[in-house]
């Protein structure tokens, strides 16, 4: 397919298919295409579908230079800084950052936090010391890459800074065509606490 041929020599091209076949979808759908219009197209809408991008595109540009930190949440859940891909030092360190990002920049308690990565189990005392090291570890974790001004810890709660990162499942929420096209019905599937919001962009998802 030559769209391919194109994305291979320039990786970040947009690429919005216009065509009389609804045959090449699934194709398009595998390489991440922008859009997908079957002729015949109106004027208007082919006009709107390239605005659209473009809208997006600047969003994007105007973002500041922390755009490099990028949080991956379709699938399995990933950090990347600079692409290069944060290994945490403990699991539950990592499994912290996703719930926090899933939270959307929302305040959240400790116990909220224990609840989720701990489910049935019973915060004592120990367990609250053991939420602390977590806690720690994760700021020396994203300290390490250059990456903690994504997390704030304050008055007890802890939460991330989206305006500080780039995320896959915030453009989609945004309406962004791309990140739409990039979801296919797994989202941080590692984690059953992410399962509602899975749902969520299930339901999202039938209606485009």
């Amino acid at each position: 397919m030559l769209a391919e041929r194109i994305r291979i020599r320039c990786p970040e091209i947009i690429i919005i298919f216009l065509t009389s076949s609804e045959h090449f979808a699934l194709d398009a759908y595998k390489m991440h295409a922008a859009g997908y219009l079957v002729k015949p197209v109106s004027q208007e809408r082919l006009t709107g579908e390239i605005e659209y991008v473009l809208s997006m595109q600047k969003k994007r540009a105007a973002k500041p230079p922390s755009e490099s930190i990028l949080a991956c949440t379709f699938g399995e859940f990933d950090l990347y800084v600079n692409g290069e891909r944060v290994c945490f030092s403990r699991v539950k360190a990592k499994e912290l950052l996703a719930y926090l990002v899933d939270k959307q920049g929302s305040s959240v308690t400790r116990a909220n936090i224990f609840a989720a990565l701990w489910e049935d189990a019973i915060y004592d005392r120990p367990m609250q010391k053991q939420l602390d090291v977590i806690i720690r570890s994760l700021r020396a974790t994203l300290e390490k890459y250059s990456a903690g001004q994504i997390l704030e810890v304050k008055n007890g709660t802890v939460r991330v800074v989206p305006e500080r990162f780039d995320c896959d499942m915030y453009r989609f929420f945004e309406g962004d065509a791309q990140a739409r096209i990039t979801y296919r019905g797994e989202y941080m599937s590692s984690y059953s606490w992410a399962s509602l919001t899975e749902a969520y962009l299930d339901r999202i998802n039938k209606r485009f």
